[in-house]
């Protein structure tokens, strides 16, 4: 099931210019943001693998080559 993932950048910036805190936060934050998009990725192929099969099966059986 699709669910929308938000994402609301760091905006990292050098040291020379104000810098980017390198904290436990800011990295947790992108490690729960690449987590949900893996989960997605891997529900979409899975879904998408299933349809591939289905859809082959049908072709098979409309030409009469029911397995």
């Amino acid at each position: 099931m699709y669910e929308k993932v938000t994402h609301d950048p760091i905006g990292w910036k050098n040291k020379r210019v104000g810098g980017t805190s390198l904290s436990a936060e800011n990295l947790n934050k992108m490690d729960e943001d690449i987590t949900k998009i893996a989960t997605q990725l891997d529900n979409a192929y899975q879904d998408l693998s299933g349809k591939i099969e289905d859809t082959s099966m049908l072709v098979d059986t409309i030409n009469g080559e029911v397995i």
